[in-house]
């Protein structure tokens, strides 16, 4: 499945970017996260609650950040298991500077296979867009703190 969006906030261009490409601040906009492991400066390991209500599984995730361009793009790829599923996810972001701070295009790709999938297209295609819609708020909500000190 793939998501895409945009989103302006008041944060520099430098701001977003520290922030976008370290680990320890993208994995507190990660939701249901148990436990992250930061195991170089580009990877980092996370284990998370995955799915809708008791068909929720905890999964290992291990997150490397690619493609970086600094400061105006970089990738954000993971590979997660567990529960008898896998979850492939790729995103990519761009930053541009604006008359009043940043502007955030981004553009997700998920795969889901194994257990996860008896959820049903309809399901899974929901789960992404809450988990992205609450990513996406974490996120605007650190930037904006960050704009602010």
């Amino acid at each position: 499945m793939h998501l895409a969006g945009s989103f302006d906030t008041p944060a520099s261009r430098i701001t977003a970017w520290e922030l976008l490409i370290n680990p320890r601040d993208m994995v507190t906009c990660f939701p249901d996260v148990q436990s992250f492991e930061i195991l170089t400066e580009d990877n980092f390991r996370v284990n998370a609650r995955v799915g809708v209500s008791i068909i929720k599984r905890t999964m290992s995730f291990d997150f490397r950040i690619t493609d970086k361009v600094p400061p105006n793009s970089a990738r954000l790829v993971g590979n997660g298991q567990g529960g008898g599923s896998t979850i492939e996810v790729q995103m990519g972001f761009t930053l541009d500077e604006t008359r009043l701070g940043t502007r955030v295009d981004w553009a997700a790709d998920m795969t889901v296979q194994g257990k996860l999938t008896a959820l049903g297209t309809s399901i899974l295609d929901s789960l992404a867009s809450k988990m992205a819609t609450e990513i996406l708020e974490r996120l605007k909500s650190k930037l904006q703190e960050r704009a602010k000190a």
